[in-house]
């Protein structure tokens, strides 16, 4: 009886290491074709991030274009206004000193 039960011990082992052996070829087998879908997630990956970055990039670029444009506006604007403000105290010069003269 102990003897017959080793055999079944010993058979169900081997079965249990055949099968083993099957799932480990298989899945050595299996394993090119799950790199090459890896491969292929990570160029995926790598383009898409290298899009991201040239996106940034570029609203970085037009976000400072922008707000040069504005400095500049809000600069020619604020010339404009010394000028005129200049402008109105000549002209209030002049009619300071016109009355004087009256």
């Amino acid at each position: 009886v102990d003897n017959e039960a080793l055999r079944l011990q010993v058979r169900q082992l081997r079965a249990d290491v055949d099968s083993s052996k099957q799932e480990a070829a298989a899945a050595e087998a299996a394993w090119p074709e799950v790199y090459a879908a890896c491969q292929e997630w990570l160029d995926v990956a790598e383009r898409e991030a290298g899009a991201v970055r040239e996106q940034q990039t570029e609203a970085a670029r037009t976000a400072a274009q922008h707000a040069a444009d504005a400095i500049c506006a809000g600069a020619l604007n604020a010339r404009i206004g010394m000028e005129l403000c200049q402008k109105v105290l000549g002209d209030k010069d002049a009619e300071m000193a016109s009355l004087r003269h009256e």
